[in-house]
């Protein structure tokens, strides 16, 4: 709910400049940066056209951030699994997110964690809940996110495709394929495997 995240909601000045120009017909965001000291840095520029025009809207944004202390956001994390998920501190990410009517793309998206890094291209629609996306890992260390599982970095690539997100409706559908190029589990190495789902 908002009131958990304003519960664990840093107690840090937020310090925000904006610049934009133009109409709700063809906007231009010159630069918007986002700063919380110790926290957060982020940092937005682009164009949206037709911004209230569902149909006709279209646009461009490029985002950059970082993330130095991630206490506040593993603070929303379900307290039963808090022992087993986390975010680590010092995360970078940036990419752009593209506009087409009620079609929202993200294109050379990637987080950068310690040595890794994951890309991710994707595409989502609002009309009818369809959606793709592409991820590559290369060398990227699941043990920060899932503490006390023994993983080594994962470099893999991850193809989906479907229709839906309730998996307990017949009309819902996902194709994966799943392409492992080096990892391992408890010393396990689970090194060139290819799986696949339809």
């Amino acid at each position: 709910t908002l009131n958990d995240i304003f519960d664990h909601f840093p107690s840090k000045n937020i310090e925000v400049k904006l610049r934009a120009q133009g109409s709700a017909d063809n906007l231009e965001l010159d630069y918007c940066n986002i700063t919380m000291t110790d926290n957060l840095d982020l940092r937005l520029h682009g164009i949206v056209n037709k911004i209230f025009d569902s149909r006709q809207r279209n646009g461009q944004l490029h985002y950059s951030s970082s993330l130095k202390n991630t206490t506040f956001i593993n603070g929303l994390i379900p307290r039963d699994l808090r022992q087993t998920i986390s975010i680590p501190a010092g995360l970078q990410l940036g990419g752009d997110i593209n506009i087409n009517g009620n079609t929202y793309s993200l294109s050379k998206n990637t987080i950068y964690c310690g040595k890794g890094k994951l890309s991710i291209n994707g595409k989502y629609n609002t009309d009818n809940n369809t959606y793709s996306a592409t991820l590559i890992a290369d060398r990227f260390p699941l043990q920060a996110f899932l503490r006390g599982m023994n993983l080594s970095p994962l470099t893999s690539s991850i193809k989906i495709k479907g229709h839906g997100t309730d998996f307990t409706s017949r009309t819902t559908s996902l194709d994966a394929a799943i392409n492992i190029n080096n990892f391992a589990y408890n010393d396990i190495p689970l090194n060139n495997i290819n799986l696949s789902t339809k």
